[in-house]
């Protein structure tokens, strides 16, 4: 039996795998996104590995080897390395700087294929959004004789919380930590984290921060925070964050010193602070799952995102743009 527990820490091998875990079949996920998105995409990974006894392998092919940027989207390298996850992380080649590769566009036509026929993809050993979501709990197929590719985004709360107690512990093992982690974990962990990913807004204009500094106000409100009480703020653009909450003068700004660290570790900081205020984000709903206390946390502008109603978990509350 290989099993989820016996696949062992993994290894980054870019020289190529026979049958990539000793000739065994094994359940293979085709990575892409950032942390966020990856470790939706690890967990759905994990799962299939348990259910049916098979080794995992992490694909990073879809990944450039470096964050840059196409066609105005963010590309991020693979993160999973980044903390004692299971598995093998293996690729065979990474997407070009300013394009994509021919590998990246097969797989994400086999992708297309997995979500938009979801029977015809099992039969071809793909599994898509779709084929793995409708069927939790309790995933069964019948085993070809052949691997199965995880190949999508399989954003929904009850894959990682099929496995969220080892998956928990494992995002908390990060990988050779910064030697600021520790003194920032306690510097952080009496305030209220605020994450605001403002690259994800694209019409960023005046009226929309006065829009996001009211949801905030609220979320402290709903929080019943008093006055004087830490906030934490962590940003992909801090000047703009701190214009947002510039108004809020009856509270102490905390910045915390995130430079060199890995996003995991980031998450890990926030994770560690006694609540959380976050616009709708992958990257923010994980700091949020590795919180103590989900009463605690309160995700803004959720209409932004159909699939919230598959993410929102136990005790999180929610605000709306009206």
């Amino acid at each position: 039996m290989i099993g989820i527990a016996s696949i062992g820490r993994a290894s980054r091998d870019r020289s190529g795998l026979a049958c990539e875990l000793g000739g065994n079949l094994v359940v293979r996920v085709w990575l892409r996104g950032g942390l966020g998105n990856q470790l939706f995409q690890y967990s759905a990974g994990l799962y299939l590995s348990k259910v049916l006894d098979e080794g995992l392998v992490l694909r990073s092919d879809l990944l450039p080897e470096s964050a840059d940027s196409f066609g105005g989207v963010s590309r991020w390298p693979e993160q999973i390395s980044t903390f004692a996850h299971l598995g093998t992380v293996h690729s065979l080649s990474h997407q070009p700087p300013f394009g994509t590769s021919t590998r990246s566009k097969i797989v994400t036509l086999g992708r297309a294929i997995a979500s938009g026929f979801p029977d015809q993809g099992l039969f071809m050993g793909m599994i898509g959004d779709r084929n793995l979501s409708s069927a939790l709990p309790g995933f069964r197929c019948k085993r070809l004789r052949r691997d199965l590719d995880l190949n999508g985004y399989f954003l929904d709360s009850r894959i990682p919380l099929s496995v969220s107690s080892s998956l928990r512990e494992s995002l908390r093992a990060v990988s050779s930590p910064h030697l600021n982690l520790a003194a920032e974990r306690l510097r952080v962990r009496d305030a209220v984290a605020i994450h605001l990913r403002l690259g994800d807004h694209s019409d960023l204009d005046g009226q929309l921060i006065a829009r996001l500094t009211s949801q905030i106000r609220k979320a402290i409100e709903l929080l019943g925070l008093p006055a004087g009480a830490r906030l934490a703020l962590f940003s992909d653009d801090t000047p703009i964050a701190l214009e947002m909450v510039e108004s809020l003068r009856d509270f102490e700004i905390l910045l915390p010193n995130t430079e060199g660290m890995t996003p995991v570790e980031i998450m890990n900081l926030i994770a560690g602070c006694e609540g959380l205020i976050a616009g709708v984000g992958t990257f923010a709903w994980w700091s949020a799952f590795l919180m103590d206390e989900p009463s605690q946390v309160v995700f803004m502008d959720t209409q932004k995102l159909e699939s919230w109603s598959q993410l929102s978990m136990t005790g999180w509350r929610s605000l709306q743009f009206l």
